[in-house]
């Protein structure tokens, strides 16, 4: 059973429209956990709720579940998504050694994300066409267990970069002024989002 055959196509539209929202959401709310948690251990954080996500979709299609967990996976991920690049974004810098290596591993990272970006959906609609929908999912889940695995055993450069943010310049509660703040600081930066 797919998301189609529970939802229907309102339903599957209405899947989407979750994703979105929850990407917006916590789009704006990205710079919180980065501002007061280690990157690497955000991502961890990351991976683990895209891994139960994954695995509940898996679950609600082998068992008939209700389109709820349809809608909570794909807000889950959508808002997983939002956080992710910019935790990727902090932590590369904090590994590499040499500016050459940050280059390479920009490079890398793009490379492997331009991959799954197009072997993901392609071995999910082979799975989906070969009537094992319930696999893509679980496939899905492998990968991301694979990435958590891979995440645990990150090791800084830097021990300044190990031992996370300075919680006491961090200060309190979301800074959602501090993106504005930036902006107005360097209007450059509104260049970039605007590009993007």
């Amino acid at each position: 059973m797919s998301a189609f055959a529970l939802a229907g196509p309102v339903g599957v539209a209405g899947i989407g429209v979750a994703r979105v929202v929850a990407t917006i959401v916590f789009g704006i709310l990205a710079a919180a956990p980065l501002a007061r948690w280690r990157s690497d251990r955000v991502l961890l954080a990351l991976g683990i709720a895209r891994v139960i996500a994954s695995a509940s979709v898996a679950f609600a299609i082998f068992m008939g579940g209700d389109a709820i967990w349809f809608v909570l996976a794909s807000m889950t991920m959508g808002g997983t998504d939002a956080i992710l690049r910019p935790a990727q974004n902090t932590l590369l810098p904090a590994l590499a050694r040499t500016p050459e290596e940050l280059v390479a591993g920009n490079i890398a990272s793009s490379s492997a994300e331009a991959i799954g970006t197009f072997a993901g959906p392609l071995a999910a609609a082979i799975l989906i066409a070969a009537g094992v929908p319930g696999l893509a999912a679980l496939f899905l889940a492998a990968v991301q267990i694979a990435g958590v695995v891979a995440l645990a055993d990150i090791h800084f450069e830097d021990q300044h970069d190990e031992r996370g943010p300075d919680h006491r310049a961090a200060g309190r509660g979301l800074a959602l002024g501090a993106g504005v703040a930036a902006i107005r600081q360097r209007p450059a930066i509104a260049v970039v989002i605007a590009g993007f």
